[in-house]
Parts: C-alpha cells; structure tokens; sequence
C-alpha cells in the first residue's frame, strides 16, 4: 500500500534541498572564481598586460565565477537525486580486521623505538597495503559512494566551524619573512599599476631584476590580493594579513567538508577532527599545522589546506559520477590549485595521479585519463618555465635531506605517529569498499613515490632539494588522520559496545593531551594573540616604516634583515641593499656574484655578523656605489659602525626596540661627507 509522506519527512527533505545546494554554492563557486582569475592571471603574464587593465576585469571573473558556480550546482543537484544509497561491500568487524590493526601497531612501533629504521619501516607498509588492498579486492567493483545530504543542522556546524577557523587566523599572529615576496608583490602591483604584471622584482627596488623565482609567475593570489588593495584602498599588509586571510580561513572547512563528504557520512565530525589536528600538529617549522591557521596568508598554506583537498574530492567525484559537469570542476579545482603556488608545478600533478590511481577500472581508460588531464596545464607551464628556471638551480641548495628526516620535519616527531597510522589504517575503517579501495591506493600510492627512500634523492633533484619537503603536501593525509579517528571509535564501540566506545575517545583524548605540547598556537611556535591587523611585530613595522620615510629621494636603505624584509610591503618604499641571505643568493644569475656578495656583507655588517673583510674605507665606497641614504644596525653593529657613519655624513637619528638608525644629511653624497 502506498504510503504518503509525513510532514516530518517532509521538513527533512526541504532541509536537504535547501541546505546542500547551499553547501555546494559555497564551495563551487570559491573554485569556479579562482579558477577563472588564474586562468586570467597567466594569460596577463603571458601577453604583458598591464596591472591596470587585470585589475579592472575581476567583477566580470566573479560574475562569470558566479554564475558557473550556479550551473556546477544545478548538476550536482540533478546527478544527487538519480542516485539511490544501495548496500555494498562493507568490510566487516572480524579477526581479520583484528589482526590488521595488530599488525599496524607493531609496524608503527618500528618506527617509534628504531630511529634509524626507515627502510624497514618502509617496507612493512608497502606490504601491509598490499595486503590490505588484497583484503579488498572487489572494492573497486563496489557501487559508487554516496555522499550523505547536508542538512540544515549541519550546514550550521560547518558555518561555526568556518567562524571559529576565521577567529583563529584573524588573532594568532606568527610574521613570515617569505611576505617580503608574497605581499611585495601586492605592494608593487598597486604601486605600479601601469607596468606589465609578474614581470619585475619587488624586493631590491631597483628596476634592474625579474623575478627571483621565474615560477613565482604562476601565482594568482598576490593578484587578486592586489586588486582589493587597489579598488578598496589601503595598505596591502592588512589586505594580506587580515581580509584575504580571513577570507580563506572561512574557506577552509568548507574545503576539507567537501572531502570528507566523500569519503565517510560522518563528515562533520571528520571536518572538525582535522581543524583540531591542524592546530595540534605545530612541531616545526615546516609541520602541517604551521600552513594553516597562522599562515594561510601565503598561497602555500591555501594549497596544502584547502586546494588538495577540494582537488581530490571533485576527481573523486568525477570518477564515481562523470559528466562535463563533474570534469569542469575537476579543471577549475586544478587551476585553483596552480594559483596558489609555484609549489603547484610538481604538487598538483602529483596529486592528480594519485587520484587516477585510485579511481582506475577495467574498461574505464578515458575516464582515467579525463581524470588526470587537467595535469598537463601545471606540466606545461612547468616546462614553460623551464629555461628562466635554470639559471637559478646553480643557486639552489644541493644537500639532499633523507626521507626520515623530511618525514619528522613535515609530520612532526610526535604528529607523525598519528599521519602514518592513518595512511595504514584508513582503508580498513571506512563504511564503504569503493572508499576503502581508494584510500588503500592512495596510501600505497604515497608510500611508493612520495615516502619511498630509494626514490626520495631523484624527487629532490627534480624539483630541488629546497621545497622537495613539499612532496608529503600532495595527499590531504590530515584527512586520511581524522577518517582513522572515527573508524577505531566505531570499531571500538562495535567490538566491546560501551566500554569500547569509552575506551577509544579516552585513548584518543590522551593523544591529543600529548599533541598539545607541540601545538601550533603554543607560544613557543613563535605565535601571539592579539587584535592587531597586521602579523608583523608592531615594533619592527614601525622602524621598517621610519627608515623607509628617513631615506631621501634617489637613496637606497641598508638594513638587517627582521627590518629589511619589511619594507617591500610599502606602497612607498625606497630601493633595499639587500633583503636575505636566501635573495641574494638567489639573484646572483641577474646581479653577478660579486654583486651579490656585496650586498650579503654589507647586511650582514650591520647585523652584527663577522665579515672579516672590510675595511672602513671599504665599508665607506660600498655605501656610496649603493647610494645608501639610511643605514639600520643592531645595537651590537652601532659601536663599531657608528664613528665611520657620522664621518661619512650620517646623524644618528634614533635608537630603539634593539636597533640604530642612522639618516644621511641632506646634501651628502651617500657614503662620503
């Protein structure tokens, strides 16, 4: 007999209608947008278009980001309702399972208690994936996951959840040097809005460079960041810092929702457990967590933290679903991902092949391939770049680190055994074979490029052993973390009901107890909290400010360089002796060694750091071929400094926070009196 609805079933089907397109809104229209800038971007760079004339065609990008976001969902909406939640192979709660998860202890603790056991950790996973994918061999034959609806209670969750990201990155401050490049660049866009865009140096100041990293061409983020900064006003630190920022920070779960909505219908929980783990996995400098919250002002962290995830969940949903639709926002996910950061040029085709992996079937090649093509856009603007780049490798750091060592430094000494355990044991955990058999391939993928220490020295050599650490940014292995967390609570909870359940979140609990030592937002990472606008010690700013102000027309500054790096985030700025070590090492294929070295001692000098080769004569000729108008130094470098500065027409113009600044007296040639 046939049964009407009741207005309970009612109300929750206009919940799911109303709730999911919203969901998907959100999230395809951020992708549909930034896409289409950077498509726009590198068209810019390509045919020399001015900042003027990019700038002025962002409202039609997000017009047209808009409304394709809008047509993205109808078909999300449509290809929904056709498919039916249908049984499948689920793997069960056994002795088997059992055993794996055994056998997953006692390879970890190998890792644990043998530090200098790599290669046999290595391999006990390797084969311990295999066997897994064994276990789950007719997973790729399983229907399609379903992800489960957004309802309106979880959509709430998920804003609160973005609220409390935004909060996060609007009060946590950890400065980055890395800004002298990142939001130089916004910098010198709105302050040269009539030059061709990407095509000059921000950092010296001088009108003679390039770019010091040709790749840094790709980015988009700079740009857009730039835009605002331009169209709104105001300085582009605070565009960077606080607007921009916030604005990816409320992106964030939104990102790893549309992930974890892929792959287990405990998504919120998983959403929330990742934001936790991002906060507690903050060991060093180059941990997971250090790209999140008090760092997604840089394009970097929004391709780790919200780029890869969407990229793997909209292939992973082309795979399942097909159709133009599913395949444009696999494209534009893609090229949201290339924006973000030159790191992109290896990491998103990486990435894409991984996905590929996961999603192949008998009798499917195009759709393989479909799934992997969007991967010859980074390729060829890699390949693109592959000339200019060259010259610059000669410059680039040779020392190839280990695999252990980029695994400790990545996951963390502690995190680690919290990622590893993740990539082992989240195929077993899932409700679904077809995501178990995914993540058993990704998993096995990852140990046999990414994480195999026969290979790890030829990554490093082509992609250099600067960023090769980057490699582990190429899976969203925070998520594969989160997705283990929820299946042993459930396979606890099966196995022993209550006392199981209570067993796990407390086990889970004394882990994060211990996580919290190495927390991100720990003061000791160098973090603050405060509700300034800007991530730069207000100190520090202010002096880079005074010294940039202090130096007449046609003079340069010198300056160390916790000072230095500042000032190319001026809309005014006066040219820069030198800015890092890293910089001027980097531009010695424009400026000639010699150059370079120069200007690396002469920074140094006034840091308070042994040179061992100047004399005050020297010192005195180096400051007037660098038309020095204003000469920063420590309170260390002033003693010695300061008798042949006020010779050579200096005044000392005041002392604070640590440092001196000396301004050249008007009519005074720089560096003579």
């Amino acid at each position: 007999m046939l049964s009407l609805p009741t207005p309970t079933d009612t109300r929750k089907t206009t919940e799911h209608n109303t709730a999911t397109p919203i969901f998907y809104f959100i999230v395809y229209s951020f992708i549909a947008c930034f896409g289409l800038w950077t498509i726009l971007c590198n068209a810019a760079y390509v045919f020399s278009l001015k900042f003027r004339t990019l700038s002025s065609l962002l409202p039609i990008v997000l017009i047209a980001g808009i409304l394709c976001g809008l047509w993205l969902v109808k078909g999300t909406a449509n290809q929904g309702s056709q498919q039916n939640a249908t049984k499948e192979t689920i793997p069960k709660a056994s002795r088997l399972t059992e055993a794996y998860l055994v056998a997953a202890v006692l390879i970890v603790s190998v890792r644990a208690f043998y530090h200098n056991a790599y290669t046999a950790f290595w391999v006990l996973s390797v084969i311990f994936l295999v066997a897994v994918l064994i276990a789950l061999r007719h997973g790729w034959q399983a229907t399609n996951f379903v992800a489960p609806p957004v309802t309106r209670a979880g959509l709430m969750i998920l804003l609160a959840l973005a609220g409390i990201s935004a909060a996060i990155t609007f009060a946590a401050h950890r400065a980055d040097w890395d800004d002298s490049m990142y939001v130089g660049l916004v910098a010198d866009a709105v302050a040269h809005p009539d030059l061709p865009v990407l095509r000059h140096d921000p950092l010296y100041g001088t009108g003679r460079f390039g770019l010091v990293m040709p790749t840094y061409a790709i980015d988009s983020i700079e740009l857009f960041t730039a835009t605002l900064a331009r169209f709104f006003g105001g300085p582009p630190l605070v565009w960077a810092h606080t607007l921009v920022a916030t604005f990816f920070a409320l992106i964030l779960p939104f990102a790893w929702a549309l992930f974890m909505r892929s792959v287990t219908h405990r998504w919120i929980a998983g959403t929330a457990l990742v934001m936790l783990l991002l906060i507690l996995l903050g060991e060093d400098n180059y941990s997971l967590g250090n790209f999140a919250f008090v760092r997604l002002f840089q394009g970097k962290s929004v391709l780790v933290n919200i780029a890869i995830p969407l990229l793997f969940a909209c292939a992973w949903r082309f795979a399942a679903v097909g159709g133009l639709r599913a395949w444009t926002i696999l494209l534009l996910s893609t090229l949201t991902a290339v924006g973000c950061s030159s790191s992109s040029l290896f990491i998103v085709p990486m990435a894409l092949g991984i996905c590929a992996v996961t999603t192949w079937r008998p009798n499917a090649f195009w759709r393989t391939f479909a799934t992997i093509a969007p991967a010859l856009y980074p390729i060829a603007a890699g390949l693109a770049f592959r000339r200019a780049f060259s010259s610059v490798l000669t410059t680039l750091i040779v020392l190839i680190p280990s695999t252990d060592a980029v695994v400790r430094a990545v996951l963390g000494r502690h995190g680690q055994f919290i990622i590893l355990p993740g990539l082992l044991l989240s195929p077993l955990l899932v409700r679904s074979a077809r995501v178990g058999w995914q993540l058993a391939t990704a998993s096995l993928t990852i140990f046999l490029l990414i994480l195999n220490p026969f290979l790890f020295a030829a990554f490093a050599r082509l992609v250099t052993s600067e960023v090769v650490w980057r490699l582990l940014w190429a899976a969203p292995v925070v998520g594969f973390a989160s997705i283990m967390l929820i299946g042993l609570t459930e396979f606890a909870e099966s196995r022993a009901s209550l006392p199981g359940l209570v067993a796990s979140v407390l086990a889970t609990l004394s882990v994060f107890v211990v996580l919290t030592r190495t927390s991100t937002l720990r003061t000791a990472n160098r973090v603050s909290f405060s509700l300034q606008l800007t991530k730069v010690r207000p100190d520090i700013e202010d002096l880079a400010r005074t010294a940039a102000a202090a130096a007449p027309d046609g003079t340069a500054v010198l300056a160390p360089d916790a000072v230095a790096c500042w000032i190319p985030t001026f809309l005014k700025r006066p040219p820069l002796v030198s800015v890092r070590a890293v910089y001027d090492r980097q531009m010695v294929p424009q400026m000639s060694p010699a150059e370079a070295s120069e200007r690396r001692r002469l920074r140094e000098l006034v840091s308070g750091k042994p040179t061992g080769a100047e004399t005050p004569a020297q010192f005195l000729d180096l400051l007037s071929r660098y038309h020095v108008g204003v000469v920063v130094t420590t309170e260390a470098a002033a003693s010695s400094l300061q008798d042949e500065l006020l010779k050579a027409g200096f005044s000392l113009s005041q002392r604070r926070d640590g440092y001196v600044l000396f301004a050249l007296k008007k009519n005074t040639t720089a560096g003579r009196p």
